[in-house]
């Protein structure tokens, strides 16, 4: 059962080139829903919608940052501020930032974690 503190590690939210969306396998797990039929083109879409309303308020409640827009005064100590006032990662925040256009995608990548996979294959 998920409880108002809940909060996935942040250590699964990947950056590109390899995004990982584990807001999308969180909602899942919350809600018990793996099953995906992408023939039903209008059930899978509203999937979709229910998925990215998840992650857009699971980490960041509207309230606040509508009050951090608002301002539009976006810099590294104002980014890193309001992140640590949240307990998330600046990564979730400027994803978020830019994901909403509030700033470029080549904003601030220098904030951002790289991660690398070494994806190897087991016959066994």
């Amino acid at each position: 059962m998920k409880t108002d503190n809940f909060k996935p590690p942040i250590s699964y939210i990947l950056q590109p080139p390899f995004t990982v969306y584990f807001y999308f396998a969180t909602n899942n797990i919350y809600n018990n829903d793996f099953y995906f039929d992408y023939k039903d083109k209008e059930k899978y879409l509203e999937k979709e919608r229910v998925a990215d309303e998840f992650a857009r308020t699971f980490y960041i409640d509207d309230n606040s940052y509508h009050e951090f827009t608002i301002r539009n005064e976006f810099n590294s100590e104002s980014i890193t501020a309001f992140a640590e006032n949240l307990h998330i990662s600046t990564d979730i925040l400027i994803g978020r930032l830019q994901h909403d256009h509030k700033i470029s995608y080549s904003d601030f990548t220098y904030m951002k974690r790289k991660y690398k996979f070494h994806l190897t294959y087991n016959n066994d």
